[in-house]
């Protein structure tokens, strides 16, 4: 993260040091350099032309833009931090003088892709605090040979690459550069040649190990000391074969990946130790390792399930093995995963991913703050003046510090006067530093020290920082105690304050004040004190008024208010800032609507929200007074988004609640329950469809995974497409009449067998369609359904495509009853009429291939099917009364009625 250090890392045992001998974990994100990865050509173009840095500058100015938000620990995403990101893994998949045919085509080319590429990037990223890890992607070990990629062409790829960056000028022993050696080898021959591809068994253990060796002492012998972090087979997955034929050398480290789908561990994290402890465990055992891949969010849809995983049950469980074997750094997801909108945003104006992986990997990196890299900077810790000689100035400093004749650049202020020092002296240790003054400090004395650009250095070559008017303790017999910390507990309950010097109770409380400016100022009482028992400098005041992290607290008391155990009595102290640990206040419900597509539930909350997965649970939505299940649940600044799983209307009443849970405000304040919390509902009252009516497909309300295109059936026009299992759509219907006796048309087209859709009305399933093989897309079919009830009234019509693969133009709803028959004008002759046992139906000008024959209540009781004619005589055998003959082909239908007279 910015200010972090970069000092060269190498290996010890099975850790990663840095120069000062600390062990250092580094946790990045992956990062693509391909622009479609990063947008599609909208933010940068692959460059061309390597050797021109014009020709390079999008690509690396927005790489360095993502660098940026990755490693600024200010607030952001409505949180109290940012990233804490310490390392890149950089893939080489977009890179100057190669090819996948053919490997390195052009050394020009690939030598300034070192020079105005990788050389400048690692140098800003080093000014942020960020390692870089080279990893060879791409066209350098992808000669397209599938699974069979450690073989023959891809090490001498590997080993052409290796040496020719290693050797580079910028990268070679570079501070903040390492190397990954490739990504995810998968199978190699037991012996070069022979034919026997595999993985998984020693035989192929033993001849990767021989196969890779050379690529490492290739970069050795070009006197590179850069770590090294080494591939395992089998997609990076199975380290162990390191334990069993290890590789050798100095300043190497072993690299894999490890996903819910390795060895099928998913969401039980039984298995993901288990797993750990088998594949894992081994190698690092002996070497420090870094996961280069890693990634979970709940994805049952992914193919083969490869990052389908919780963090409850997956993500917890890998990060606990990593940080419980203590020397394993690692990445989460590609920086496409964790912040969103990169191909259409900058990075700086994108949002945290939703996913689970990367919700809870933005809260981790800032608890990894204690395994970054020191370069040996010495720093200033306290100083101290004490009885033992009081001419004496004891300062204290962050590692040890390196002889000199003397040591300048300090300077010391009593009673805001500047004061002559005798000279500058180690102390009985090499970190603490005795400065001498030619006059004794007095009890009363209030001291000051500053340090500016002086002789000060480590025993690490780097420079003391500078600093100024910082506080000397005076521990002197007699010296007043002060107060150096003020601090509230978490509760709000407790004000914690420590002093130089041990203290007693205070007698008479009423002479302490703690103050705030919320809500127009007030005075918190301060009810009883305690010494702590562990640590007499430490007072206890308890409060007669809880404190919350939103009140700006300040601390005073009068000169001899308190008294020290050596009967030394306090300064006055006047308004003294207090750091305010509580809790914030109790989190506030404020808006809530329903976005105008019907799907979108945002809540507005009173203040920032901490960020949370798998609360969903706590949330209950009702719509219509029937509960309603969520989806897709987000917390982002303040507010919360959710979505619902079926789609909402205009109109619905729209109430949401939450049980108290584990939802909390960044500064740690509870939300507070609510039960039917009206939400304000945007979804815009549709255009309603009279029926009966032809309605053209495209014409929906709402749709899910569907799209337009143009249409080839008779009349033109567009029809929906690309319908995949589970898309649907819906229209919004009117029933201005009476009937509620309808059918409906299916106007299809498809190329593919076992095709289905069910039809909901008001999301109440009232029936299925087997949609034929129509032979080609554009080859359409009308399926016909009867009996269809819609009542009198507004409805919504939902199509449901249970099994996609085919195409739909449009729907024709069409009432059953008499009042059909002026549908259409066509001539057509039915006689006799009335009539008894048969009927003859001439038809010049339409061919028709079905007949069907209605009773007025709407019950089909005849039904005939046939090849396409114009005349047709048929039996009807009925009882006495009217009836509706439909007589209709895949185009249209026409409606006549008929009068049955058996006397």
């Amino acid at each position: 993260w910015e200010g972090m250090p970069t000092p060269p890392l190498h290996v010890e045992g099975n850790k990663l040091k840095d120069p000062t001998g600390n062990n250092v974990l580094l946790h990045g994100w992956m990062q693509p350099t391909a622009s479609w990865f990063n947008g599609e050509g909208r933010q940068y173009h692959d460059p061309a032309d390597w050797t021109n840095p014009n020709n390079i500058a999008g690509m690396l100015n927005f790489l360095k833009e993502e660098a940026t938000v990755m490693s600024d620990t200010s607030p952001r995403y409505g949180q109290d931090h940012g990233w804490y990101a310490s390392f890149v893994r950089l893939n080489t998949d977009a890179i100057g003088g190669w090819t996948q045919e053919s490997g390195l085509v052009d050394p020009v080319q690939f030598d300034a892709w070192i020079k105005n590429f990788v050389v400048p990037y690692a140098e800003f990223l080093s000014s942020r605090g960020l390692y870089l890890v080279i990893s060879a992607v791409g066209p350098i070990n992808t000669p397209d040979n599938g699974t069979r990629n450690a073989g023959v062409v891809e090490q001498q790829r590997l080993r052409t690459f290796w040496s020719t960056v290693a050797n580079a000028p910028g990268v070679k022993n570079a501070d903040n550069i390492m190397f990954e050696l490739m990504n995810e080898p998968v199978d190699i021959e037991s012996s070069p040649g022979n034919g026997d591809w595999g993985n998984h068994e020693d035989k192929y253990y033993e001849a990767f190990t021989k196969w890779m060796q050379p690529v490492i002492d290739d970069i050795r012998n070009t006197g590179a000391e850069n770590v090294i972090w080494v591939p395992t087979l089998e997609w990076q997955g199975t380290p162990y074969q390191w334990a069993r034929f290890p590789f050798s050398g100095s300043n190497i480290g072993v690299a894999c990946h490890y996903y819910p789908a390795y060895g099928g561990v998913f969401d039980d994290p039984e298995a993901v130790q288990d797993l750990w402890d088998k594949q894992y465990k081994p190698a690092a055992d002996r070497w420090p390792m870094m996961i280069t891949e890693l990634f979970w969010t709940p994805y049952p849809n992914d193919p083969g399930n490869l990052v389908n995983g919780s963090t409850a049950g997956f993500g917890n469980a890998i990060k606990k093995a990593m940080d419980n074997q203590g020397n394993v750094s690692y990445i989460v997801g590609f920086i496409g995963d964790l912040i969103e909108d990169l191909k259409q945003s900058r990075p700086q104006n994108c949002h945290l991913s939703s996913r689970e992986g990367s919700q809870s990997y933005f809260k981790w990196l800032p608890t990894y703050t204690w395994a970054a890299p020191d370069d040996g900077t010495p720093k200033y810790e306290y100083a101290v003046v004490e009885d033992e000689n009081p001419k004496q100035i004891k300062m204290h400093v962050k590692h040890a510090i390196k002889s000199e004749d003397t040591f300048s650049g300090f300077s010391v202020y009593i009673d805001n006067q500047l004061v002559d020092i005798e000279g500058v002296a180690f102390g009985d240790t090499t970190n603490v530093l005795i400065i001498n003054l030619y006059d004794s400090v007095q009890p009363e004395n209030n001291i000051e020290l500053s340090y500016a650009d002086g002789n000060v250095t480590s025993v690490f070559e780097k420079a003391m920082i500078n600093f100024s008017n910082t506080t000397v303790y005076n521990m002197l017999e007699g010296a007043s105690p002060f107060i150096t910390k003020l601090q509230t507990n978490f509760n709000g309950d407790t004000l914690k304050a420590t002093f130089s010097q041990k203290m007693l109770p205070p007698s008479d409380l009423s002479l302490l004040s703690l103050e705030t400016d919320y809500n127009g100022g007030m005075t918190i009482p301060i009810t009883k004190s305690s010494v702590s028992p562990s640590d007499s400098t430490v007072l206890y005041f308890s409060l007669g008024q809880q404190v919350f992290a939103e009140y700006k607290l300040s601390f005073s008391c009068p000169e001899n208010s308190m008294v020290s155990s050596d009967s030394s009595y306090i300064g006055e102290v006047s308004n003294e800032l207090v750091s305010n640990k509580a809790m914030g206040l109790p989190v506030q419900i404020e808006a809530g609507r329903l976005e105008a597509d019907g799907f979108s539930v945002v809540l507005e909350f009173s203040k920032p929200l901490d960020i949370a997965v798998g609360q969903s649970e706590q949330f209950a939505l009702s719509v219509n007074g029937k509960t309603e299940a969520i989806k897709d649940f987000l917390i982002s600044e303040n507010t919360i988004r959710f979505s619902t799983v079926r789609a909402l209307h205009y109109g619905d009443e729209v109430l949401v609640g939450y049980t108290p849970g584990t939802i909390k405000a960044v500064d740690q304040g509870p939300l507070e329950a609510f039960n039917d919390y009206s939400i304000t509902n945007l979804a815009e009252e549709p255009s309603w469809h009279a029926i009966p009516a032809k309605i053209e497909a495209e014409d929906y309300t709402l749709q899910s995974g569907t799209a337009i295109e143009q249409s080839r059936d008779t009349g033109g026009g567009e029809n929906v497409a690309y319908i995949d299992n589970g898309d649907w759509i819906e229209f919004a219907i009117n029933n201005a009449g009476n009937s509620a006796s309808f059918e409906i048309t299916f106007r299809v087209a498809a190329p593919n067998n076992d095709c289905e859709l069910e039809y909901y009305l008001d999301d109440e399933k009232i029936g299925s369609v087997s949609v034929p093989n129509t032979g080609n897309w554009q080859v359409w079919q009308s399926v016909v359904v009867n009996d269809v009830t819609i009542e009198p009234g507004k409805h919504y019509l939902k199509l449901v495509f249970v099994t996609g693969g085919f195409n739909i133009n449009y729907i024709d709803v069409k009432q059953l009853g008499t009042s059909v028959e002026t549908l259409t004008e066509r001539q057509m002759s039915i006689y006799p009429n009335p009539a008894s046992t048969n009927v003859t139906i001439e038809s010049p000008g339409f061919k028709f291939s079905k007949v069907e024959v209605f009773d007025m209540a709407g019950k089909k009781v005849i039904q005939n099917s046939f090849d396409y004619q114009n005349e047709l005589q048929m039996p009807v055998r009925l009882r006495d009364g009217m009836y509706v003959l439909k007589i209709s082909n895949d185009i249209e239908s026409v409606f006549r009625k008929i009068v049955i007279d058996n006397k």
